[in-house]
């Protein structure tokens, strides 16, 4: 009889939280509107490498004079947060007006006493999308997964590279790392300070705003670069409309690939239409079931006519899209479902930039002549753990 009611309550327990889900899920979609950002001007430096991304970012702080807005999803408690916080620390005490905005579960060991330590220093500190009822569950999963920051309105960064030790290569499990991150100047710094505010706006809650600076850069740039910023589902519908009109080739970089049934069958139809599809995600997990959940769509589409590989000289974070050599996009989002329909993400998206997407194409050849091709055989020498983990994670794939 104990045993009875054990079992009635966990499946009640897990049919709570599928509807909470569920449930968020639908009201977020038909509640949220899109951002839709115009094509804008700009100039860019690209880093892969964290130690000099930190190197310009810290410089580009110490620098200020006016505001400096940071956001982030990873925030770890180790020596690169640290020197992170004394910078801004030091910038505020100058009467520079500084905003750090973490994602409340992404910056779970930024501990109250970091917080406080940085608001008494006149740091404005708060954590994004904290989980409220109704739909609880659902916003647990849903998290602000964007990385952007703006200095002075004239300098803007978007990319993969998080606030920790690893992203540094410092990390013996991963390894170096390797990522993609952006440096931008001109009337593209705009937009990342509108969408800065709006996340900001978002999760005020009585906190108080800093009054927007209109002195931005006058400088407009010679790439021609579009924001895009997305949650719930849009991410998909953007990326199946590119997929579906590419005609040569399409590169892809990402450390989880778990797409929907929809995007995967648009990859499965470009393939057949003579599109070289081609895919690089890392030979290292760092989840204990989104590699599992990966493989079955690795070698699916490979089955199809695709090319995957695996990068095997350290860990892969990279979040690159090329179309047709005509279209890349680099940001936060990976090609996974949590990407796709729960976390806010943001791209930076190059069009008619000709030298860019040649610079970045030939950065993805290289990661891709560093990695491994994926093979039958390979695959075949899975561990009975990780099959075990992939049977388990197709049961939680929504939430990779």
């Amino acid at each position: 009889m104990a045993i009875l009611f054990i079992v009635s309550s966990l499946v009640l327990f897990i049919l709570l939280l599928w509807l909470d889900f569920r449930l968020g899920k639908k009201a977020a979609t038909k509640s949220i509107s899109a951002l839709d950002f115009s094509r804008k001007q700009g100039d860019y430096s690209l880093f892969s490498d964290g130690n000099k991304l930190f190197d310009q970012f810290f410089q580009d702080i110490m620098e200020a004079q006016k505001k400096i807005d940071v956001q982030f999803y990873i925030v770890r408690n180790d020596e690169v947060s640290k020197t992170l916080f004394d910078l801004l620390k030091e910038r505020a005490k100058n009467g520079v007006q500084v905003r750090l905005l973490i994602d409340r579960i992404g910056g779970l060991k930024v501990r109250k006493k970091i917080a406080n330590d940085l608001r008494d220093a006149g740091v404005n500190v708060m954590f994004s999308d904290k989980p409220r009822f109704p739909y609880y569950f659902y916003k647990l999963n849903r998290r602000n997964h964007r990385k952007i920051a703006v200095v002075d309105h004239k300098i803007g960064y978007v990319g993969g590279f998080n606030i920790g030790k690893e992203y540094l290569g410092k990390d013996a499990y991963f390894g170096p790392w390797r990522d993609y991150h952006l440096r931008l100047t001109g009337e593209i710094v705009q937009d990342l300070a509108f969408l800065f505010q709006h996340d900001w706006k978002e999760n005020m809650s009585g906190t108080p705003s800093i009054p927007k600076d209109e002195n931005g850069s006058t400088n407009e740039g010679t790439s021609h670069i579009k924001l895009s910023a997305t949650e719930t589902g849009q991410l998909e519908d953007i990326l199946v409309n590119r997929v579906n009109q590419a005609h040569s080739e399409i590169l892809l970089a990402s450390p989880y690939f778990i797409p929907t049934q929809r995007l995967f069958e648009a990859f499965v139809q470009a393939i057949k239409r003579g599109v070289e599809v081609t895919l690089v995600a890392p030979l290292k997990g760092d989840h204990p079931f989104v590699k599992p959940a990966s493989i079955p769509y690795y070698r699916e589409l490979s089955n199809a006519g695709g090319h995957v590989y695996l990068y095997d000289k350290g860990f892969y974070h990279a979040k690159v899209m090329i179309v047709d050599q005509e279209l890349c996009e680099i940001g936060t989002a990976n090609l996974d479902q949590r990407s796709l329909f729960l976390n806010k993400e943001v791209s930076a998206v190059f069009t008619d930039s000709d030298t860019f997407i040649h610079e970045i194409r030939s950065s993805f050849i290289q990661d891709r002549n560093a990695s491994i091709p994926l093979t039958e055989n390979g695959l075949k020498k899975r561990s009975f753990s990780s099959k075990i983990s992939g049977v388990l994670a197709k049961c939680i794939k929504p939430l990779l």
